[in-house]
């Protein structure tokens, strides 16, 4: 089955995200990208190409199989830091949250406004909340956690980013829901002395 046919098809790498931290299900839901493998009818000229806000060599024209990318095999999963908003669940004064300031590119990874952000609303930190703006509560914004190894493993080879989609871990530094009691502790599985535990930011690290 081909990809752009609807069958068969994995993202790959399962878990991509782009620069601003936006998921391929959300590149489709918002017709940034097309299936033949092209920029889709939500895409704005100004903000050029996809390929501009690539990850590791991929970009959702690549990775996502909704945008005429992705892989008929197994996927692996994204090599890249896992990054957690550093204030969960935040919204700003009009009730955005750090995904409508990715998604709409109102700030960069960077700290700065990006393309989408219009002046004549004031500044980002005018919509700060409890002395938490976008800039210091969101990934996308350039704020938040990441892991502190990217290519740490542990014993058996598992990623952070396996963790973290397996829920074998918790962000509060717990064993997560899919962590099964027989493997003992995920601290047994440490490498070079380190677990997930004290690596990932998705498990509390």
């Amino acid at each position: 089955a081909c990809c752009t046919c609807g069958g068969g098809c994995y993202d790959d790498p399962m878990g991509w995200t782009d620069i601003y931290g936006v998921t391929c299900e959300e590149y489709a839901a918002n017709a940034w990208c097309s299936s033949d493998g092209s920029a889709g009818e939500g895409w704005r000229q100004e903000w050029g190409a996809v390929e501009r806000y690539g990850r590791s060599g991929r970009s959702a024209l690549t990775a996502c199989c909704e945008c005429g990318g992705g892989s008929t095999s197994s996927p692996t999963l994204a090599n890249k830091p896992v990054c957690f908003d550093a204030v969960p669940g935040w919204r700003d004064s009009e009730g955005d949250d750090c995904l409508s300031y990715a998604a709409h590119r109102w700030c960069s990874p960077y700290g700065t406004p990006d393309t989408g952000w219009n002046e004549a609303w004031g500044k980002i930190s005018d919509f700060a909340v409890n002395g938490e703006s976008a800039y210091s509560a969101c990934c996308g914004c350039g704020s938040g956690c990441e892991d502190t190894k990217l290519d740490w493993a542990d014993a058996d080879g598992d990623t952070c980013a396996f963790y973290v989609a397996k829920q074998y871990c918790t962000p509060e530094g717990g064993t997560g829901p899919g962590w099964l009691t027989g493997w003992g502790s995920i601290a047994d599985l440490a490498s070079d002395g380190l677990s997930a535990l004290a690596v990932c930011c998705g498990c509390g690290g």
